[in-house]
């Protein structure tokens, strides 16, 4: 089908041509990993994690009173040397996950 006459029937039929949020929706979240910036022991290092991984991130760091950085610096220190960076900290919220 065309993209134009495609845009159309979408319109028509009341569907949303784009992702973003409806008022009063939460955003979709991405299946395709974010990078972010965090500080460790005062080194720079980049983090690709999914949307959803990153929201609990967050609230786990809230939950414990701690930054992102002071939390990505514990599970760092706790992890072996051939895993990385954001496996350790999916790894560290499944643990949260199950513990629940």
């Amino acid at each position: 089908m065309r993209p134009a006459l495609n845009r159309r029937l979408m319109a028509t039929s009341g569907a949303r041509l784009d992702r973003s949020p409806t008022k009063g929706q939460p955003a979709p979240m991405s299946a395709r990993p974010v990078k972010h910036s965090l500080t460790l022991r005062g080194h720079r290092t980049s983090v690709s994690m999914e949307d959803a991984f990153w929201q609990a991130f967050r609230a786990a760091a809230h939950l414990r009173g701690l930054t992102l950085n002071a939390l990505a610096t514990e599970i760092d220190a706790g992890r072996d040397s051939d895993v990385g960076l954001a496996s350790a900290i999916r790894v560290y919220l499944l643990h949260i996950a199950q513990a629940k």
